[in-house]
């Protein structure tokens, strides 16, 4: 049983991925979840939804991306599971595969293909999150993760973001 659950769907563009992992970030930090956690999966928003927006939609804004986040906490388990679902074109299976066992590299600045897309985007989910698959449907892709819960915040001071430069 899930002890929390957010649930929203958004129109895909480059901003309102941005947009979509701060509302995540929040109601991850509202929970108890540690600030390390909460920053590595609102990265992981940033980053599935940009690769639906981009891939799946081909970069046009307004399709509907599904961004779901549920936190268990029991005395058996902790762990967060984030789901992001679009309605497009699907990434093959072996490519998901592929990307998602892949250690990201540097780019190289002498190199321009290096800087095109590769994949580093499902690289760097994967080793944000402990599980990381790829449910197909029919007209619907969802990329799931799972992360184990850090540390619990014990105290208000432990939200306290510093400024900025």
């Amino acid at each position: 049983m899930f002890q929390s659950e957010f649930k929203r769907t958004y129109g895909g563009s480059l901003t309102r991925s941005r947009s979509a992992s701060k509302e995540v970030a929040k109601f991850l930090m509202d929970n108890q979840v540690s600030l390390s956690t909460a920053q590595s999966l609102e990265l992981c928003v940033v980053e599935l939804m940009n690769n639906a927006y981009i891939h799946s939609y081909s970069e046009i804004e307004g399709k509907p991306i599904d961004v779901e986040c549920r936190i268990r906490c029991d005395p058996m388990s902790d762990f967060i599971e984030l789901r992001v679902s679009d309605y497009g074109a699907s990434i093959n299976e072996m490519t998901f595969n592929q990307h998602k066992n892949k250690q990201i590299e540097a780019p190289n600045l002498m190199d321009d293909d290096s800087w095109s897309a590769s994949g580093r985007g499902l690289m760097l989910v994967a080793q944000l999150s402990d599980q990381f698959k790829l449910e197909k449907e029919i007209g619907k892709n969802t990329f799931v993760l799972v992360k184990r819960n850090g540390e619990k915040l014990t105290t208000k001071q432990d939200l306290f973001i510093p400024p900025g430069p």
